[in-house]
């Protein structure tokens, strides 16, 4: 009895083994989760993949129809892959799996997803949460005169790489206003010690220029931070000092300014 028991189990155990094949070349069944995302937010998503020598492997587009809130995509690229999403809005913007912004404007309101995968398995997921790459920075500029200050940002990162790096592209843009009243402008995401500045031009057309990068670093702003934090900064223009305060800092900082 027990002997022919284990007839069958080795039996069984060989024709479980013919049937076995070699699947390390076959795609990767990989999930991108837009469970966590408000479709309220975002009517559709734009996706690509690319693998870890730049090579393109996939790109898409995601709407949001019934109760879907994900997809599925054949990768066949074994191998750490990585998947960048943005929201449908941002299309044009992207090439190569970056997002590039306009050079002569303010940084668009951006939220993105930059993740990294390892495809060399059947299936694979991704949770994809947006996160926000842009910082809204309110500027009170305190002058002791009357006169009108034309002001500019000029940094040398406008947007985001495929892995979720500031993209290295030229920008500069005016802030609206004239130094009267606190003024806003949307600040791309930057490289810690950026080349950030802060361009003051006075009615006879001199200009000073502000390491707008350095106070806020200075003051302890965290540029690699998942979310970007909004900021608010007080600049003393006759005394060259700042004040640098956020939402969720316990109290505003005190910095030195040197042109």
């Amino acid at each position: 009895m027990c002997s022919k028991f284990v007839r069958s189990l080795a039996l069984l155990a060989l024709v479980s083994c013919s049937v076995l094949e070699d699947r390390s070349e076959c795609p990767c069944r990989l999930y991108l989760d837009f469970s966590s995302l408000s479709c309220k937010a975002y009517d559709s998503l734009c996706y690509t993949i690319w693998g870890d020598e730049g090579e393109y492997v996939y790109s898409s587009v995601f709407c949001y129809e019934g109760d879907e809130n994900g997809v599925t995509v054949p990768v066949s690229c074994r191998g750490d892959v990585y998947v960048a999403v943005y929201p449908g809005d941002f299309a044009h913007m992207l090439n190569a799996g970056a997002c590039t912004m306009p050079g002569s404007e303010q940084a668009v309101p951006l939220y993105s997803y930059h993740g990294q995968c390892d495809t060399r398995q059947e299936s694979a997921v991704l949770k994809v949460e947006m996160h926000k790459q842009f910082c809204t920075l309110t500027l009170e500029f305190v002058t002791d005169d009357s006169q009108k200050y034309l002001l500019a940002v000029e940094s040398s990162y406008a947007g985001m790489t495929l892995d979720g790096r500031p993209l290295e592209a030229k920008m500069k843009f005016h802030i609206p206003g004239n130094g009267s009243e606190p003024m806003s402008c949307r600040l791309p995401r930057q490289n810690s010690g950026s080349d950030l500045k802060l361009l003051v031009a006075d009615a006879s057309g001199h200009v000073r220029i502000f390491a707008l990068g350095m106070i806020l670093e200075s003051a302890g702003y965290d540029w690699t931070a998942a979310d970007l934090e909004d900021v608010y900064l007080r600049l003393d223009y006759k005394n060259m000092a700042a004040n640098v305060s956020a939402a969720t800092w316990e109290e505003e900082v005190f910095v030195p300014v040197v042109i």
